[in-house]
């Protein structure tokens, strides 16, 4: 499966070493203004009462539909977002990629700008 942050394909990760939180782990110095690592793992592991889960990439802080990640322009993009932020600050996002068959192809994380 591609993990991504953002628009960015950073790596592809096999299956069965996502059961393991480090393989979530994308080491990467910076990202949109927040110091990494950075982990859409993290995110999935709060709790889904606190989400709202949208089609298609409409994000609430982030201005509008995120570009989708490349190679997976034609997968159905389900959208992750917390529900109970105060503040654009706090917002984040995973995007899950699925493809026609319901298999999941690539997971990206989103972050604004502070």
């Amino acid at each position: 499966m591609a993990l991504g942050l953002g628009d960015e394909v950073v790596r592809v990760e096999h299956l069965p070493n996502l059961n393991d939180p480090d393989a979530w782990v994308i080491h990467r110095r910076s990202f949109n203004g927040y110091i990494g690592p950075f982990s859409a793992g993290d995110k999935l592991a709060t709790d889904p009462d606190t989400w709202t889960v949208t089609l298609e990439g409409q994000q609430s802080c982030s201005w509008g539909r995120a570009a989708d990640m490349p190679g997976f322009e034609k997968d159905l993009r389900l959208t992750i977002e917390p529900s109970n932020i105060t503040s654009c600050v706090e917002w984040w996002a995973v995007d899950v990629y699925v493809d026609k068959r319901g298999s999941i192809d690539a997971i990206s994380l989103n972050l604004v700008e502070p």
